[in-house]
């Protein structure tokens, strides 16, 4: 319930946004959030996967994890700042420097959220986060779409991302009453990034691959075409990004409490598999078809550029959205290295593709690598699982 709310929710946000905003803008935004997906990629620990898979209590680990969560938030921070002239100059964007400067300010404040919140999704208590997860979002849709009113520019996206980091730490504290402390126990250390070293790989490199055709289309091309490339990922990516967000936050957990189980498992997982293709099959056929549509009916002409991409992309999203059914498996048997070694896979496919697809065929090229790889590292994962 809270994905396709949240969902039906940006996606009234989106075709306002597209209507009052240029597609530059969407492009500076864009630059601004690989940036932040970049930094939490390889600063990611994992431990809250590591929290979640463990067996036993995990109270007694909450305060360290807190702890190295504030430590990493601040330095992102500050690396970003830091780093935000140069990544200006690298995609020839100068409006993005001071949005990568306020942005970090996000990351901050994400740093400080309530770790006990971790407890919730460990225990399938997913009320509560509907509650953290619908009024930090849906705080964001209200201030971007109100300031995109007010501004028409870029900072309509800026403020919307600060309110959701504010609102999400303020609500962390609301729902949950664990109150952390700053303590540091280097057992516990150990212990959480000894499982948590794969995710942190494994991330790094679903990063890179994630983004890296963003960063060539707009290092190649600039911003306008990085704000379309970015619009019909958006649109497509929607039923992959909602299914593989479901199914990791419910099936992860449930899938480590049935560890000893086999049979459980095994009925558990190819039940997840059959729901997804059912949802994911006539979805991504049905964006497909009515994509021209789509785009000239609620976006306008202006975004006529996003179609024959948004219809690629739809293929690579059901295949993600099926073969994502996958991770959760491995990660929860203790073998987070395979989704480490797929992820590297898909990576190694797709990028020498890119550059050659782009400087052809411009945004629709890019997304026909995106395919090509996801379509052969994909039928592997699922056979494997």
């Amino acid at each position: 319930s809270l994905r396709i709310v949240l969902r039906l929710m940006l996606i009234l946000r989106t075709v306002v946004l597209a209507r009052l905003l240029a597609p530059d803008d969407f492009g500076v935004m864009a630059v601004a959030t690989i940036s932040m997906l970049f930094l939490e990629r390889i600063t990611q620990s994992g431990i809250s996967q590591a929290l979640v898979q463990r067996s036993d209590d995990i109270r007694p680990y909450l305060n360290t994890a807190w702890t190295l969560q504030v430590v990493r938030g601040l330095a992102m921070a500050g690396v970003l700042v830091l780093f935000a002239p140069w990544i200006s100059e690298f995609f020839g964007m100068p409006e993005t420097l001071q949005v990568l400067r306020v942005v970090a300010l996000s990351v901050a404040l994400k740093g400080f959220a309530n770790i006990g919140v971790v407890i919730f999704t460990k225990e399938l208590q997913f009320e509560k986060l509907f509650i953290l997860q619908m009024g930090s979002r849906g705080t964001e849709i209200v201030v971007s779409i109100g300031a995109a009113f007010l501004l028409r520019n870029v900072w309509a996206l800026v403020l919307g991302i600060l309110a959701n980091a504010l609102m999400h730490l303020i609500l962390s504290y609301v729902v949950h009453d664990f109150r952390p402390r700053i303590a540091w126990v280097w057992d516990h250390v150990k212990q959480l990034f000894d499982f948590g070293k794969w995710i942190f790989v494994s991330q790094l490199l679903g990063f890179i691959s994630g983004n890296l055709d963003d960063i060539l289309v707009g290092r190649m091309l600039g911003a306008e075409f990085l704000g379309w490339y970015r619009m019909a990922f958006n649109f497509s990516q929607a039923m992959a990004t909602e299914v593989t967000q479901v199914t990791y936050q419910v099936a992860f957990p449930t899938y480590s409490k049935l560890q000893e189980a086999a049979e459980k498992l095994r009925a558990a997982y190819l039940g997840t598999v059959h729901l997804v293709a059912f949802i994911g099959f006539p979805i991504a056929v049905g964006t497909i078809l009515v994509a021209p549509d789509l785009t000239y009916g609620l976006l306008g002409d202006k975004w006529a550029p996003i179609v024959v991409p948004m219809q690629l992309m739809s293929i690579a999203g059901l295949v993600r959205g099926i073969a994502g059914t996958a991770g959760p498996l491995f990660q929860s048997q203790g073998r987070p290295d395979i989704n480490t070694y797929f992820n590297l896979a898909f990576l190694l496919i797709m990028a020498p593709l890119l550059y050659p697809a782009i400087d052809r065929f411009g945004i629709e090229g890019a997304a026909g690598a995106v395919v090509v790889a996801g379509v052969i590292t994909g039928v592997p994962a699922l056979w494997l699982a």
